[in-house]
């Protein structure tokens, strides 16, 4: 299972593009990292066509032969939700008798977003060097945030194509930003000529829209009768709540299956209407994982996964005692609308 502090940052970026891209707008085209020589003519490049981005394989563009020219390329997608995939980059060098000593790491993600978000929010979350760029008729950013994340973000015709990539420890070797541009521009370059798409099998949720899942009197039944809804306007989670009332997001992810790996501390494995599924609950911010049927691993992955549905609600200070049962009431009623497992 993810551990806490790989999910949670994941998820609240998600909730981020949740929340702001109602103010957002997409501008068609395909495009190089900002910075880029441009090619000239405006509309020189045909349109990245995504079609239905809930069948996208995120991972199946993420440039393994260019992130391998990096350093030894280790599969993290057992951290990656149906529209993102990780990968952790290690740079090594050859110290005798077949031992390597590594210089550096690099954690890469690569962000499938839809809608897009706007540049003033991109710019909120990565102001340094923030810049928005022009190739042919497509708009690309970059920026780099307060933790030393380095983001380069293309459009396409219903989303944007985001690549993040961030030194695990600041004084170590390795040129995140580098490393981003030049991901972006292959992750770009195999998305002009064939989007991939991911296998499903029957009953899979994996192309569930959560918003159609999860409905606002569920979430009032579990949490309290006000609860609000939030712009129900991405293609991967559906938030809710807002000041005074915590936040709720919902998507779909995978999830390796429950003890096959240690969890963090403070995660268990639990049972929910049937269904195997894991709770963890930290600083009143709960998240329950509701395991579906077995999947094939995401990206070449060894580890045995599960479909699921994944709940993070950070409460409010008043609610932080019953996060996890409030949420727990929630996957209880969600479960009951998914396909059977069997």
């Amino acid at each position: 299972m993810r551990t806490r502090g790989q999910r949670l940052p994941v998820l609240l970026a998600a909730l981020s593009a949740v929340v702001s891209s109602a103010c957002s707008s997409v501008v068609a085209g395909v495009a190089e990292p900002s910075g880029a020589p441009s090619s000239g003519a405006k509309d020189s490049q045909p349109v990245i066509a995504l079609g239905d981005v809930r069948t996208i394989d995120v991972c199946g563009l993420t440039p393994k032969e260019v992130l391998g020219k990096v350093g030894r390329l280790e599969n993290r997608a057992s951290t990656s939700g149906i529209n993102s995939c990780h990968r952790t980059i290690h740079i090594e060098r050859d110290v005798g008798g077949g031992q390597k000593e590594t210089l550096g790491v690099l954690d890469y993600t690569l962000s499938l977003k839809s809608p897009s978000e706007g540049a003033e929010w991109l710019r909120k979350s990565y102001p340094t060097e923030f810049a928005e760029g022009k190739r042919g008729a497509t708009t690309t950013y970059q920026g780099t945030s307060a933790d030393g994340a380095c983001m380069r973000m293309a459009n396409a015709d219903t989303g944007q194509l985001q690549v993040v990539v961030k030194k695990r420890t600041p004084q170590a070797q390795g040129d995140a930003c580098a490393t981003a541009g030049t991901a972006l521009g292959a992750v770009l370059a195999a998305a002009s000529v064939e989007i991939p798409r991911r296998l499903t099998v029957v009953g899979s949720i994996a192309n569930l829209d959560p918003c159609a899942l999860v409905t606002p009197e569920m979430v009032r039944t579990a949490y309290s009768p006000d609860f609000k809804v939030s712009p129900q306007v991405s293609a991967f989670s559906c938030a809710f709540g807002g000041p005074g009332q915590g936040i709720l997001l919902i998507s779909v992810q995978h999830m390796i299956v429950p003890g096959r790996l240690p969890p963090m501390p403070g995660t268990r494995a639990t049972t929910i209407a049937g269904r195997s599924a894991t709770e963890n609950l930290s600083g009143g911010q709960c998240v329950i994982e509701l395991g579906h049927i077995v999947t094939d691993p995401p990206a070449d992955d060894t580890h045995p996964y599960l479909e699921a549905v994944s709940f993070f609600y950070g409460a409010t200070p008043e609610n932080a005692a019953i996060a996890c049962e409030q949420t727990t009431k929630l996957a209880t009623a969600v479960a009951a609308k998914l396909p059977p497992t069997s």
